[in-house]
């Protein structure tokens, strides 16, 4: 199965490790869709995506406009989409709702906040192809949407890491 992550927002990368992990040894081919600035972030387990795909999320409605056309056209090869931050974008909102008009092709989103999928104009909209969608923590699932699939997973796995931090006697840490 021809599947694909996307995340075009600088921020939460840290989701794409463990899903990545979830799919090493299957059928499914993985590729990766990120912004210009996760391609460090991603570089310690870059092996586990067949290719990697840069996308920026530029400013404007016209540039929003060909920027969601021409992500659609690259995402219309796929059987499975991932969409890793699945709200709030213009570029996604434009590719999933465009994305309607591919009914074979599958969609699931990750929501980092669910209150949107009552009330957002731009979480329906995105609804309209994403129906399954998953959150970070089981107590994010109450009340949403009847025609809406809500998960849970927990992104725990993170790659080594050869860093050695050093941290001062004097100085307190809350992690």
């Amino acid at each position: 199965m021809k599947t694909a992550v996307i995340e075009i927002s600088t921020s939460h990368e840290e989701c794409l490790y463990s899903q990545a992990l979830f799919m090493e040894n299957t059928e499914i081919e993985l590729d990766v869709f990120i912004h210009p600035k996760l391609n460090a972030q991603i570089l310690p387990y870059k092996e586990l995506f067949n290719t990697i795909f840069f996308v920026k999320e530029r400013k404007g409605l016209f540039k929003n406009i060909r920027g969601s056309i021409q992500l659609l056209k690259s995402l219309k090869a796929y059987d499975l989409l991932i969409f890793n931050t699945a709200s709030s974008s213009k570029v996604i909102r434009n590719t999933v709702f465009f994305l309607n008009l591919y009914p074979k092709i599958k969609c699931i989103g990750l929501l980092h906040n669910t209150k949107k999928l009552n009330k957002s104009f731009t979480q329906k909209m995105i609804s309209t192809k994403i129906k399954k969608y998953f959150v970070l923590a089981d107590h994010l699932i109450q009340s949403y949407p009847k025609n809406i699939k809500l998960n849970s997973f927990y992104p725990i796995f993170f790659p080594v890491s050869n860093i050695v931090i050093r941290k001062d006697k004097n100085d307190i840490w809350i992690v």
